[in-house]
């Protein structure tokens, strides 16, 4: 979803996650991600940041599934 949001510029990827059903916050279930690596057009990122390099790589393996079509994603293509 990122890709989308930023309109093609960037995209946040490698997230850790944890759902936490049982410990709760403000009274509710929640979800706690870390670790993330932006990957950019520019590189402006840190070393993690691959670039375009970084960008083709992740759309040559990615496919679609149930998350993308939950948040109403088309299906996108880098160029």
């Amino acid at each position: 979803f990122s890709y989308a949001l930023f309109e093609g510029s960037m995209l946040v990827l490698d997230l850790q996650g944890v759902h936490s059903s049982t410990t709760r916050r403000n009274g509710k279930e929640h979800l706690l991600l870390s670790d993330p690596q932006v990957v950019s057009r520019q590189k402006k990122f840190g070393l993690g940041d691959l670039g375009e390099q970084g960008l083709h790589a992740f759309f040559r393996s990615h496919r679609c599934g149930p998350t993308c079509r939950a948040l109403g994603l088309e299906v996108c293509r880098h160029s």
